[in-house]
């Protein structure tokens, strides 16, 4: 503990309790997320921490630094939606009793975000009810849930998962659907190993290639409402123009589109699993081209 605290700059000390008997004390400055950040970076991991006590970020900074992690530290939902904006995490540590926001409320924020639809949470919290609450359940999928106060070393073997020790980045698809059912079940399948931007819309879709570079696309050709995903296929360019290979998805043949993709896959209510296994073919660069795959529903 000592050795702790004279990192941080700190002291500690003792004095004599009236009555007898000692007091001992620790003095720490003050902390913000500035003064935290200004550990020597690491070769590890950055992680993003939402935390509502200084001194206990503080220390925790310091473990987790030396066990070679890079830790960015928001003490409010704000701070946190704007360092998430401005920089990519491998996980986010999240008190869910921040003074401006309740957690569960900012890490559904952060879901909402493609980026951040399948990072790795871990929640913390003081009050038993959040470990009882059906968010547990809930889409917002934390990796884990930690009680107050913290332990360290679970943290750290948290931490530690492969899934946010990769230093390599995952692959990003781009998933171009009307039906967000179908959407959900293949960013969930896909969730350990690539990063899913789930479009129900063209607009959607074209922002996305505009903002971000893709490996892959999947793309529904015949959607309700009048859209049609062949519209999008023209889009698919990486920035240097080059084609995204793109899986096509319909439910009707459509054999002029099908020679210009990477497979073609009719949709149907079983052919999701087909779809997942190419795109996990894909990912792990086992697929140069797929077959073309017709279903019957």
């Amino acid at each position: 503990m000592k050795q702790i605290v004279g990192r941080l700059g700190g002291q500690t000390g003792f004095d004599a309790a009236p009555g007898g008997g000692t007091i001992f004390y620790v003095d720490l400055p003050q902390y913000d997320a500035e003064s935290m950040a200004a550990f020597d970076r690491v070769d590890g991991a950055q992680i993003l921490l939402c935390a509502d006590d200084a001194v206990a970020a503080a220390l925790l900074c310091e473990q987790l630094h030396q066990a070679r992690f890079n830790v960015d530290v928001a003490f409010t939902a704000e701070e946190a939606v704007r360092d998430s904006a401005s920089r990519s995490y491998a996980a986010i540590v999240v008190d869910l009793q921040l003074p401006d926001s309740d957690g569960i409320t900012l890490i559904k924020q952060l879901r909402s975000q493609w980026y951040y639809q399948n990072t790795p949470v871990v929640a913390v919290s003081a009050d038993s009810k959040h470990f009882q609450s059906e968010e547990r359940g809930s889409t917002f999928n934390a990796l884990d849930w930690l009680r107050k106060p913290l332990d360290i070393e679970r943290l750290a073997r948290i931490l530690n998962r492969p899934i946010i020790r990769d230093e390599h980045p995952r692959p990003r698809i781009l998933h171009f659907d009307g039906d967000r059912d179908v959407l959900r079940l293949v960013a969930d399948a896909l969730k350990a190993s690539a990063e899913v931007f789930s479009a129900d819309t063209i607009d959607m879709a074209r922002h996305a290639l505009a903002e971000h570079v893709f490996d892959h696309a999947v793309v529904e050709v015949n959607l309700a409402g009048g859209e049609f995903g062949i519209d999008l296929l023209a889009d698919l360019r990486d920035k240097n123009g080059h084609p995204i290979p793109a899986i096509m998805y319909s439910d009707s043949d459509r054999p002029e589109i099908a020679a210009g993709v990477l497979a073609a896959l009719a949709k149907s209510p079983t052919s999701i699993q087909a779809l997942v296994a190419i795109l996990r073919r894909l990912v792990a660069g086992r697929l140069v081209r797929a077959p073309k795959i017709k279903e019957v529903a």
